[in-house]
C-alpha cells in the first residue's frame, strides 16, 4: 500500500509561490528538501512541475498529476494517484496549491518549512492545521523552522 506524505515550504502569510516561482531564496532550506527526498517519489501538479524546468529532479522517481497528458521525458504522467503502481511504498506531495490542496487529507505526515518573513505571492498553502498535529520541531534557524505534522486519524473519518 501506497503511502503519502507531504512536503512544504510557506511563508508566515501561507504564501508557496509567486508567478510560479519560489520568492525567496534559501539554499539550507532547499537542502532539507533535497536531502528528504533524494531516492524517493514525488509526486506533483504540472505547474509545479513547469516551475523546475520541465524536467524531474534527479535521483527521484517523478510522477506529475494533471488533468491534460503532455509528452514528458523520465516523468510518469498521471490523472489519478491511483495509477501510481501498489510497489511504491512512500510518496512525498511536493505541491502545488491545489495538489496540496487535494492529496493533505490522505498523508500521513507533512514535512512544514515556515518561513519568517512574509512575501507577496500568487500560491497558498491551504488550511490543514484541523487535519494535523504538530509533533515536533526538526530544526529552526534565524529564517524558518521546520516542523513535522503528523495526520490526525479522527479528523478524516
Amino acid at each position: 500500500m501506497v503511502t503519502f506524505k507531504a512536503i512544504a515550504a510557506m511563508t508566515s502569510n501561507r504564501v508557496i509561490g509567486r508567478n510560479n516561482r519560489l520568492p525567496w531564496h534559501l539554499p539550507e532550506e532547499l537542502q532539507h528538501f533535497r536531502q528528504t527526498t533524494l531516492h524517493q517519489t514525488l509526486l506533483m501538479g504540472r505547474k509545479t512541475f513547469e516551475s523546475m524546468g520541465s524536467r524531474p529532479l534527479p535521483q527521484r522517481t517523478t510522477y506529475v498529476l494533471t488533468h491534460h497528458a503532455f509528452p514528458a521525458e523520465n516523468v510518469h504522467v498521471i490523472t489519478d494517484i491511483s495509477q501510481i503502481p501498489a510497489t511504491v511504498e512512500t510518496v512525498w506531495v511536493c505541491g502545488g496549491a491545489s495538489i496540496y490542496a487535494q492529496l493533505l487529507p490522505i498523508c500521513d505526515e507533512l514535512l512544514l518549512s515556515v518561513i519568517f518573513q512574509t512575501y507577496d505571492g500568487d500560491a497558498f498553502f491551504p488550511p490543514f492545521e484541523h487535519l494535523f498535529k504538530k509533533e515536533e520541531i526538526l530544526k529552526k534557524t534565524d529564517t524558518f523552522e521546520i516542523q513535522r505534522w503528523i495526520l490526525i486519524r479522527e479528523a478524516i473519518a
